[in-house]
């Protein structure tokens, strides 16, 4: 062998000898805690084609087309498969958000490839045995488990390499098979006596809600996962006049069933190719492949989870919900049979705050007849609305402190997935290291005192590991592990947020100082924020550069009420309330407004 060896994920089973060079398809491939292999090993990496901002735009529009077309020719492939007749908003309601995210990893990986190519003729690379690296998933819940796993990766990678260039590399095979990784991990404390007091809770409250649906099944509107909080749901179904449901026992995992019953459809799928009119040789790989990446629970299970999804009692006009319509099977199919009957569907925003450039393909916003916003409206189906999420949360002049004379300066830090795992104008693989980098900027320019009084909530690891880096930087005594963000903000002198989504609205709810220091060029926004922002940055609210926020934070800290509360913050603070967290006093009357308009839309 004389060429470089091209590596496509972490699995060192497919990194050869420790003589061969190697050339790393991206930054993914590389962990954090296996630096001292990296350090014995000549290597290069390839650039991240989404670093470039303009092809993200161009591409993001053009897999944006490429979902809809592929949508309606799903649609019709699965009417035919099952012999029904349904409408691309059914099964779009089924199929989404599991296609939005499969034709952006899989270009992702092409543009990948494509990328390594344009900087070299030919590779030596090592492939894994084809067997179990690409698994069939039941829905989409399972296939994020899959798509960050480096052995599904490598599957990808593979079939491109195989498809696309096999003769331009030069294939062994390895023999070595290693264990297939969970690669993203929590850290939590456990808290027994909590944790069987909130068991308990659930357990009575489930089996109460199990007696109202005996008797309560036509209620007007069902919310269901629509995150409001157990006591604020009571209260906005009392104040609509209806008896309180929760739902909890209706949409119950789906089990499956004997693989001897999904047999001939699963063989069908190997055979089966989409009709689809392709263009190019990107949409002609993605058609071969679609029909057997497809989840089961569209094929194999298809019939079993709408026959429960036809069966279950409960009638309303109006479903409001925030995230089942993402990865709850049950839900998701009796949405989609109800939407049919003529429900109407209400989606609201699970979180937010500055929104992004373009987001999601707009699918919520296809299959709901109306979105509940937390920024002021941009679509034409977006009604702004308290957040169901953060409702009893008041930034009111009574709610403002005084004095901030205690706590510590809390910084919240962000991660992302090691590998792609949708388009989207977010920090997508390493640009995630972006945020680490200012975040560590900003601890190493401020006062001493500071830094001594500098606690960091870390994100949960998806892959790169920011806890351990930050604990390698700020010492592991400076990581806080012993209280949730809420609990960690609320005992803040000042917040650092790091990223312009829902925390950054969850910390300036509280009433704490609030900074939002991020890297805007990875965290692209929609034209309506940036008035905001701008107006967000005139007070110091907002920052972009380490320093700049360091010598600010240093200014503040005796006394961050003083600019907190003054009249120019004050301000800028009301107009952040008014235009991305509607929430007040008045939010049952708000949402009973917004409720009988959407009534008023289910008799149109």
């Amino acid at each position: 062998m004389g060429n470089k060896l091209l590596v496509v994920t972490a699995l060192e089973e497919t990194w050869g000898n420790v003589n061969e060079e190697l050339f790393f398809s991206g930054e993914w491939c590389k962990k954090y805690e296996r630096q001292q292999i990296l350090e014995s090993r000549i290597h290069e990496t390839n650039a991240f084609h989404w670093d470039d901002r303009d092809k993200l735009n161009t591409d993001y529009d053009y897999l944006k087309s490429l979902h809809h077309r592929l949508l309606k020719s799903l649609s019709g492939f699965l009417n035919n498969l099952h012999g029904v007749n349904y409408p691309v908003r059914y099964w779009q309601i089924i199929l989404d958000p599991w296609l939005l995210s499969y034709v952006g990893v899989i270009f992702d990986k092409w543009e990948t490839i494509r990328k390594v190519f344009d900087s070299h003729n030919e590779f030596d690379v090592i492939f894994l045995p084809d067997k179990d690296l690409v698994r069939t998933y039941l829905c989409w819940s399972e296939y994020m488990k899959e798509v960050v796993d480096d052995r599904w990766n490598q599957g990808i990678y593979q079939r491109i390499l195989i498809s696309e260039y096999s003769d331009k590399v030069h294939i062994s095979y390895s023999e070595l098979l290693g264990d297939a990784e969970i690669e993203v991990s929590t850290s939590r404390n456990n808290k027994p006596v909590k944790a069987i007091a909130k068991h308990l809770f659930s357990s009575l409250l489930s089996g109460f809600d199990i007696l109202l649906g005996k008797f309560f099944r036509n209620n007007k509107i069902a919310f269901v996962g629509s995150f409001f909080n157990f006591y604020a749901l009571i209260r906005m179904n009392i104040a609509i006049g209806q008896v309180p449901r929760f739902y909890l026992n209706d949409f119950p995992a789906f089990k499956k069933k004997q693989i001897e019953k999904i047999v001939p459809l699963a063989e069908k799928r190997v055979h089966e190719q989409l009709d689809f009119n392709h263009s190019g040789r990107f949409e002609h790989f993605v058609k071969k492949w679609i029909i057997r990446d497809l989840p089961s629970s569209v094929i194999e299970y298809y019939s079993e989870l709408y026959s429960k999804a036809s069966r279950l009692n409960i009638n309303p006009k109006i479903i409001v919900t925030a995230n089942p319509h993402w990865g709850n099977l049950a839900a998701k199919f009796w949405f989609a049979v109800q939407v049919n009957r003529g429900v109407k569907l209400v989606i609201l925003e699970h979180g937010g705050s500055l929104p992004a450039h373009k987001e999601l393909f707009d699918f919520e916003e296809d299959i709901a007849d109306s979105r509940g916003t937390w920024f002021l409206p941009y679509h034409s189906k977006h009604v702004q609305v308290p957040p169901s999420k953060l409702v009893g949360f008041r930034t009111s002049q009574s709610n403002r402190r005084k004095k901030y004379d205690g706590g510590y300066l809390c910084l919240v830090s962000s991660e992302q997935a090691r590998y792609v795992y949708r388009v989207h104008f977010y920090p997508m693989a390493q640009q995630c290291l972006a945020t680490f980098d200012l975040l560590t900027g900003l601890y190493h320019k401020l006062n001493k005192n500071i830094q001594e009084e500098s606690r960091l909530k870390a994100y949960y690891n998806q892959g790169w590991n920011t806890r351990a880096r930050y604990s390698e930087v700020m010492g592991p005594e400076k990581i806080i592990s012993d209280l949730n963000l809420k609990q960690a903000m609320l005992e803040s002198r000042i917040i650092v947020c790091s990223y312009p989504e829902t925390t950054f609205s969850e910390a300036m709810a509280t009433g704490v100082p609030t900074i939002l220091l991020y890297p805007d060029y990875l965290y692209e926004r929609n034209p309506i924020a940036y008035p905001l922002i701008e107006i967000l940055r005139s007070v110091k609210i907002i920052f972009t550069d380490s320093e700049v926020a360091a010598n600010h934070i240093n200014q503040i800290w005796s006394d961050p009420g003083k600019w907190w509360n003054s009249s120019e913050t004050l301000h800028a603070r009301d107009e952040f309330r008014r235009q991305a967290l509607n929430i007040d006093f008045n939010w049952v009357k708000d949402w009973k407004d917004y409720l009988k308009k959407v009534e008023k839309l289910s008799s149109t």
